[in-house]
């Protein structure tokens, strides 16, 4: 991750991120790649165990995947984040993304 020497040049160059989900633009993994990584762990625990599982990720690859599951925008889903923030995904193929309200 490159340092930015300002919020203006680091917003762009993550939104740039997600429009560009093919493209390595932050790092070595492009978006799209994340995101799949993160929901094949997601399907491949709720096949197996049936059960809930709690996973942390860091903002970008987080708005990838809840954007996929929910079929929104990504930079839109990214911008909305909170610190902290957790989501409920109950993965299938009708998937449902459901923001868990702050304490």
């Amino acid at each position: 991750m490159p340092f930015f020497a300002d919020r203006a040049t680091f917003l762009a160059c993550v939104q740039d991120h997600f429009h560009r989900q093919d493209e390595p633009v932050l790092g070595d993994e492009p978006a799209a790649i994340a995101a799949d990584r993160l929901a094949a762990v997601v399907e491949r625990h709720a096949l197996t165990n049936g059960t809930v599982a709690v996973l942390v990720s860091h903002g970008r690859i987080m708005a990838s995947f809840l954007a996929r599951v929910s079929q929104s925008d990504p930079w839109a889903t990214w911008q909305s984040l909170t610190m902290p923030d957790s989501y409920v995904v109950e993965p299938g193929p009708t998937a449902r993304v459901t923001r868990v309200p702050a304490r």
